[in-house]
């Protein structure tokens, strides 16, 4: 069930095989776009070096904490646009893989290319309306978004049982789309976020469980 992070790798013969055959970023190369529809061109050179920003062909990392978000679109010939996340606090972009999980990567220059981005305006940081934790309702769903961007990944011996942490957005958003596959483990202190699996503190587990406020 677990999705290992090496087997992003597996997702270069889609780059080969699909409109990047020849394992070159799109030629029109890429656009980044703020929350008032502004966006910055990120041309094909750059986007060579900065492959996050349109391909899946490597080592996926932890999930960025949450903070403001800018979308990433661009296209192949004769193909529809695809688009992903940027986020430039943490220098890292999220894509979706092909069986249509999400998967977080490291930018290879982050400070450039916040450089170049500095004029957009962010989409805010998203809000939640409902989660649930095991399929029961949390006494204070935004707290939970505190979840993203914490702990150290770890490799358990035995894979933990898991109860799913499902979040209702108010907005679109890297975080808490249908993509986003966020559980914490029945017994001890573990969390699975988008296949990589975290160590965190067991009372931070515990209070997860009983669905308490993640606050202080």
């Amino acid at each position: 069930m677990k999705r290992l992070f090496f087997v992003a790798l597996v997702s270069t013969g889609a780059l080969f095989g699909t409109a990047g055959a020849q394992a070159k970023a799109p030629p029109d190369g890429v656009q980044i776009c703020g929350a008032n529809g502004e966006c910055v061109k990120v041309d094909r050179q750059i986007a060579e070096d900065e492959w996050s920003l349109w391909g899946t062909a490597g080592y996926a990392t932890e999930t960025a904490a949450v903070s403001r978000f800018y979308l990433v679109r661009w296209h192949w010939p004769n193909m529809p646009e695809q688009t992903a996340y940027y986020v430039p606090a943490s220098g890292k972009v999220r894509q979706i893989d092909d069986e249509h999980g999400a998967l977080w990567y490291d930018l290879h220059d982050p400070r450039a290319l916040r450089t170049r981005t500095a004029t957009l305006v962010g989409f805010q940081a998203p809000r939640v309306t409902r989660v649930t934790v095991g399929g029961r309702p949390v006494r204070d769903p935004q707290s939970y978004l505190r979840l993203f961007g914490r702990g150290d990944q770890d490799w358990p011996v035995r894979e933990p049982h898991w109860l799913r942490i499902s979040f209702t957005p108010a907005t679109a958003n890297p975080w808490t789309d249908e993509a986003t596959d966020v559980r914490v483990s029945r017994r001890g202190g573990h969390l699975l976020i988008d296949g990589a699996t975290i160590r965190i503190p067991l009372q931070l587990a515990q209070r997860i469980r009983r669905g308490a406020s993640l606050r202080g």
